[in-house]
């Protein structure tokens, strides 16, 4: 429901003029007809006001995976770099970009934080003591904004205990240094993969939803 022209009207406008678009509905309480009337008409999803940011994300989700099959476009991941040592940093960023994977990095833990806010992460390499904020707290942030992310943890010489605790409450990979780079890769690719079939999971179970 909007001025001059509603939203339905657009579905249909949209559906003419780029029918491999991806189209989402956002409708107030006790809208079911619409509703039902726009996914018999080709509307991927919808969300109820007010919106549920969890399911935004889950729903735009669907949404790239569908545009991905239509176009055959390839996923690339966006991974985030949080190491405050500056050279062990920028190896791990040159290390993770060979891979085609986009990457971003930050120097503490606060700044983590913020990148996370800013941009669609799907796996973070925490380091667990970081100036600002340590790996853990920024962990703990992350999780409050969105569970749509898998973690590793980076722990030193004595950080031992911590980076099991982080695993009890977590369930999150964890790397003691020094790492191999190569043991890095394949921490991340194992995490991406965890996060494909969980993704895949919620999507078929919002599919069955929507049914």
């Amino acid at each position: 429901k909007m001025p001059d022209i509603d939203g339905m009207e657009i579905v249909h406008t949209i559906r003419r003029s780029s029918p491999e678009s991806q189209i989402i509905l956002m409708t107030a309480y006790g809208e079911v007809d619409v509703v039902i009337a726009a996914l018999r008409e080709g509307v991927l999803d919808y969300l109820k006001k007010p919106v549920d940011l969890d399911l935004l994300i889950r729903v735009l989700g669907r949404a790239r995976e569908k545009v991905e099959e239509n176009q055959k476009t390839k996923f690339y991941p966006t991974i985030l770099v949080a190491e405050d040592e500056k050279q062990t940093r920028e190896r791990m960023v040159r290390t993770l970009k060979k891979e085609s994977w986009i990457v971003v990095a930050a120097a503490d833990g606060e700044e983590a934080v913020d990148l996370f806010q800013q941009t669609k992460i799907d796996v973070a390499l925490l380091d667990i003591k970081m100036p600002k904020k340590d790996g853990l707290t920024a962990l703990h942030e992350m999780r409050g904004i969105t569970e749509d992310f898998e973690a590793i943890i980076l722990s030193g010489y004595g950080d031992e205990s911590s980076a099991t605790q982080a695993l009890r409450d977590g369930a999150i990979n964890f790397l003691a240094k020094p790492f191999d780079l190569d043991q890095m890769i394949l921490s991340v690719e194992k995490e991406l993969e965890k996060l494909k079939i969980k993704r895949a999971f919620n999507y078929r179970t919002r599919e069955l939803e929507l049914t």
